[in-house]
């Protein structure tokens, strides 16, 4: 008790349910804050150090991407942030998978700079096939791997991109992240245990980094911390050489 008082939320929380009840009782808006999506935004112009690695995968497979899921990714930055780096083809699907009101600035955003090839969907269709499934700064905030995207064989994404995520060596722990404007439930994920998740699903780690301009620190829980964020690219080992047809 005495911990809660004088530390707050900067503590680990005993599951993510815990960490989601702590986030209700003081911010019911969390991601749909409306300054969420102007801070995501913010890195739509600009990779961050911690894109480079991702770009530098991303740039064998480009050309053949035809259709990439990415869940979380607020109002779609990280696809105008690539785009300026990447030859994506004009016929690329890039779908975001986001909340309703965020999905909706997404939309807005959109139309405003003309570009078709991104789209927004509130909740995804377990019967698509993807090449590319990104989880860039969002897959701290789901329980687990979400089951829809990798329970059918037949329709497991060739490469998966997870960025930004603050992992650990050690079993997960659960956490408040607090920005400028809002409080998010999250946990820190445990990279072994996501990494072995992985390989049983015939994923190959091919790269991993880290997220050196990020960091989830417990002042009094050290040994719980993650003093910085990961990043990390897998190909399904039926994917020879980085590469998808054209």
């Amino acid at each position: 008790m005495l911990t809660a008082v004088f530390v707050g939320y900067r503590r680990p929380f005993p599951s993510l349910a815990a960490a989601t009840a702590w986030v209700n009782r003081h911010d019911s808006l969390s991601h749909e804050h409306p300054e969420a999506v102007r801070r995501h935004m913010l890195f739509a112009d600009k990779a961050r150090a911690s894109d480079y690695p991702a770009l530098y995968h991303l740039q064998k497979i480009a050309p053949g991407l035809r259709t990439v899921i990415d869940i979380g990714g607020n109002a779609g930055n990280l696809f105008y942030c690539y785009a300026a780096y990447l030859d994506l083809s004009p016929s690329l699907r890039w779908t975001v998978i986001e909340l309703p009101q965020v999905a909706a600035a997404g939309r807005q955003i959109a139309l405003q700079r003309k570009e078709t090839r991104l789209h927004f969907a509130e909740d995804p269709n377990p019967a698509t096939s993807f090449d590319l499934a990104v989880f860039s700064g969002s897959l701290h905030y789901f329980e687990a791997l979400p089951s829809w995207l990798f329970e059918n064989p037949q329709h497991l994404p060739k490469y998966v991109l997870i960025n930004r995520s603050p992992m650990v060596d050690d079993h997960a722990v659960a956490a408040v992240q607090r920005t400028p404007s809002y409080y998010a439930p999250a946990q820190l994920l445990c990279r072994p245990s996501l990494i072995r998740q992985l390989e049983g699903l015939n994923y190959q780690l091919l790269d991993d980094w880290p997220v050196e301009e990020l960091n989830l620190r417990f002042p009094l829980h050290p040994v719980s911390s993650a003093e910085h964020y990961t990043g990390m690219f897998f190909r399904l080992r039926s994917v020879a050489d980085d590469k998808i047809p054209t």
